[in-house]
């Protein structure tokens, strides 16, 4: 049993290893715009996780409140709550983005890609 956990603990260091080595390849290939953009979409996606499931909570701790004995409708307001946390993540990045488009398109950085969606006169 000890031996296949170590060769477990193993086969997982390699992994590690090669995804940080892809990861540190990547980042070469890329230019510091597509860099920002890069991080940008990843903490987007972290930021729509952590607002999803506080809504998912706040919608579940509101059904218990509010709602005896009805479980398609404790269901339905807890979902309510985690399309309320999605809603305001999709807002925060895309503000998010649409202040970092100003900010390459401002400093030349952004090319062609990222001009269009601060000038389209949405925020």
């Amino acid at each position: 049993a000890a031996a296949a956990m170590d060769e477990a603990a193993a086969k997982a260091a390699d992994a590690k290893q090669r995804a940080e080595a892809w990861y540190e390849k990547r980042a070469r290939d890329l230019v510091p715009s597509e860099m920002k953009w890069d991080a940008q979409s990843r903490a987007c996606g972290g930021n729509a996780l952590k607002q999803f499931s506080v809504g998912l909570l706040a919608g579940a701790c509101v059904s218990a409140l509010l709602v005896p004995r009805r479980p398609s409708l404790r269901a339905a307001v807890t979902a309510l709550g985690g399309g309320v946390g999605l809603g305001r993540a999709w807002e925060q990045c895309s503000q998010q983005f649409v202040e970092l488009g100003r900010e390459l398109s401002a400093s030349g950085g952004a090319g062609g890609e990222g001009g269009g969606e601060s000038g389209d006169g949405s925020a």
